[in-house]
């Protein structure tokens, strides 16, 4: 007899319907088991990389929002940096800017007091850049095209993280000062030096000016210009061997005289050289003096040159300052040869060496 491999399920219901029969094979209810504990295994499993996905979002969540933050505070922290880049940049500005009044001041102050133009300005270790934010970069801080490699990009105006970025405007205007700042490090000793001469140039010549003329500062300033307009060379170069002033005559020394200039020694024939531009008034013989030139000057100066050997220039011609315009001797009222040179102005003499020493 052959064995019944099929199994019934009884299934008896609450209420007063019979029960029911379901009668199936064997293998069929082995295979439902398998499929059962399968699916089971299966949501098991499901179940276990639910949450070890959830636990990895909300750590990922979590380090997001901290890059957020640090991201923020490093947006914070560059805006406060390009802010003191900018200072800085407004600085170096203010300090080239001074520079160049400072250079201005000189020629102006050189010019009041007739002193030579100043040194050229010593050449840059590192030329002055053109400024990198001119060639493109807008204020929001997009760089030059540059490739991005820094990993910061601007958005809305302002700083924000990515996978790429380029340097940004502080960056560039940071380098560009520091450049300037390297360019203007030589002129440092040279604005010193120069405010030092023309420090103690003005003091000199204020001393030389008396304080009655100097009492408001259009005196002060015309007191100034006459003494620039002075001729301040010598005509030769030598001793003085006789002052201005009054002194004992030459060849009566019980008698005083007014000596109206100074006598430099030197020997016959020097080279006498006019101290001043300006146009020869006088070229001859003159009582007292021998062979003299006489020229006439701005500002109402002239000068005189006596007891020359002979004579270079005539009457009306046009000389400046260190032209040969006659050449030493002994004519005239002299007891050797030497120049006597006289410094007038508007016909009234003057102690020449007031303004020798104001020779640069």
């Amino acid at each position: 007899m052959k064995k019944d491999h099929r199994l019934t399920i009884l299934i008896v219901p609450h209420n007063d319907r019979p029960p029911i029969s379901l009668s199936l094979p064997r293998s069929l209810v082995s295979s439902v088991a398998i499929v059962l504990v399968g699916l089971l295994l299966g949501v098991a499993y499901f179940g276990f990389r639910y949450r070890e996905l959830a636990n990895r979002y909300e750590i990922m969540a979590q380090e997001q929002q901290i890059n957020a933050e640090r991201g923020r505070g490093l947006r914070s922290t560059i805006l406060t940096q390009q802010d003191d880049v900018k200072s800085l940049a407004d600085e170096v500005q203010q300090m080239q800017a001074d520079f160049e009044r400072i250079r201005k001041l000189s020629d102006q102050v050189r010019q009041l007091l007739s002193l030579p133009q100043a040194t050229p300005l010593p050449p840059t270790a590192t030329p002055a850049p053109k400024s990198l934010l001119r060639t493109g970069v807008p204020a929001s801080g997009q760089a030059l095209g540059l490739p991005r490699s820094d990993g910061l990009a601007f958005a809305g105006g302002g700083l924000s993280l990515s996978r790429g970025g380029a340097p940004p405007a502080a960056m560039l205007l940071a380098l560009e000062s520091s450049q300037t700042l390297e360019a203007m490090r030589p002129l440092l000793p040279w604005a010193e030096k120069e405010l030092q001469y023309l420090g103690t140039q003005t003091l000199f010549r204020l001393s030389k000016i008396d304080p009655s003329q100097r009492a408001t500062q259009s005196a002060l300033e015309a007191q100034l210009k006459l003494l620039a307009a002075a001729p301040t060379r010598w005509p030769v170069v030598g001793r003085i061997t006789s002052d201005f002033g009054w002194r004992p005559a030459l060849f009566n020394p019980a008698v005083r005289e007014l000596h109206t200039g100074i006598d430099i020694a030197v020997w016959y024939f020097t080279p006498v050289r006019a101290t001043k531009a300006g146009v020869v008034t006088r070229s001859g013989w003159m009582e007292g003096y021998g062979n003299t030139v006489e020229i006439t000057h701005d500002m109402g100066y002239s000068t005189l040159y006596g007891h020359n050997y002979d004579l270079k220039v005539t009457v009306g011609q046009r000389v400046k300052a260190g032209d040969v315009i006659a050449r030493s001797g002994q004519t005239g009222y002299a007891s050797g040869p030497h120049v006597h040179y006289e410094v007038r102005l508007n016909g009234q003499s003057l102690d020449p060496v007031r303004f020798l020493d104001l020779a640069p």
